[in-house]
């Protein structure tokens, strides 16, 4: 026997899509930055509002905190990496929060 799942999705509502779950940074000297992008994009048929987008870990910025997206509509997030002393491994999310059916909230590691 093999597992599955379906999801259903409402046709009149915002479906928050992003193209990638995780980022990795290579090793990063402190006093330099590395920067990546997530594309965030409304799949659904009605305005999309992302509320809230932050990270756990105060070395990891994003160039905005929310957005509004129309059907179809996309913004891409930068996300920017700042190592600080005592250097190690870095840990954090970019959370998404949103009135996405069915995944209000999405995570980014």
């Amino acid at each position: 026997m093999v597992p599955a799942s379906l999801r259903v999705i409402a046709a009149d509502s915002a479906l928050l899509v992003l193209n990638k779950t995780s980022i990795t940074f290579p090793p990063t000297v402190i006093g330099n930055v590395r920067r990546d992008t997530i594309n965030s994009r409304n799949a659904g048929a009605t305005t999309l509002n992302v509320g809230s987008i932050t990270t756990s870990n105060a070395r990891y910025t994003l160039n905005q905190s929310s957005a509004t997206l129309a059907p179809g509509a996309n913004v891409n997030i930068i996300v920017t990496y700042t190592p600080v002393v005592p250097a190690g491994t870095d840990t954090g999310r970019v959370i998404f929060l949103s009135n996405s059916q069915g995944t209000p909230r999405r995570d980014v590691t």
